[in-house]
């Protein structure tokens, strides 16, 4: 049991076997940290993690790299839109739009969708990220 790691949101969200998407609220999300944090738990070498949202992953190399790549995928797509000049209120229903559009690739139906946008705002997403890139650019 001591290579069972319980992540709280570290690990992302993942729903009924679904792609893993990272929480993204506000007030503080640090790109940097939380991609190390992501290789401190694949340095355990954990056989399983459990996730806050929700449950078991024992393929944890994988849900890991896919983890990295759309929290990446999703701080550059949003620095884009923020960089534009675009307002959260602006940007929230084109991200829902665009992370929708990513999980149904992924074959997650309309019901799916909805249930990632309930455990997982597209509002608090775009929020956070765009504190995150505000800061950086008072740096």
């Amino acid at each position: 049991m001591d290579d069972i790691v319980f992540t709280g949101d570290v690990a992302g969200v993942k729903i009924d076997g679904g792609p893993v998407v990272p929480p993204c609220p506000p007030p503080d999300i640090d790109l940097e940290a939380w991609k190390a944090s992501i290789d401190l738990l694949r340095s355990m070498n954990p056989s399983k993690l459990y996730l806050t949202h929700f449950g078991a992953i024992e393929n944890v190399g994988k849900h890991l790299d896919d983890l990295k790549f759309i929290l990446e995928d999703w701080a550059q797509w949003m620095k884009v839109k923020w960089e534009s000049g675009l307002t959260a209120e602006e940007i929230t229903p084109v991200f829902m739009e665009y992370t929708g559009n990513q999980l149904k690739v992924q074959g997650v139906n309309e019901e799916g969708i909805k249930r990632y946008e309930a455990a997982n705002p597209s509002w608090m997403r775009v929020a956070g990220l765009i504190r995150y890139w505000k800061k950086k650019s008072e740096q």
